[in-house]
């Protein structure tokens, strides 16, 4: 739980971050099953959990610990993210920088 509290830190509380990924434009709103917050979410939250890499997003996708972590039901909420999505967030980051704080 002490990772999902660091998450919520404010920004009046010094930690301002702004992450440069996709734009909605660049998403297909059709297709669109994960918030970017969720998908940034998930990735911080894997990662924190000594994740280092998106290649167990299939195995946690469904894991109710982890579900709750990124704000959904653990046991009625959606699935989280896929391998695959997780890496195209990764990858979509434009030449600005993934994180400016």
């Amino acid at each position: 739980m002490a990772a999902r509290s660091c998450s919520r830190r404010r920004p009046e509380a010094g930690s301002d971050f702004r992450v440069g990924c996709l734009s909605a434009r660049e998403r297909q709103p059709g297709k669109i099953l994960h918030e970017m917050e969720e998908l940034l979410t998930q990735r911080v939250m894997g990662m924190a959990l000594g994740y280092e890499d998106a290649n167990d997003a299939a195995r946690l996708a469904c894991d109710p610990v982890h579900k709750l972590l990124v704000g959904r039901d653990p046991i009625d909420g959606e699935d989280l993210a896929s391998q695959p999505t997780l890496s195209r967030f990764e990858n979509a980051t434009g030449s600005p920088g993934t994180v400016r704080a």
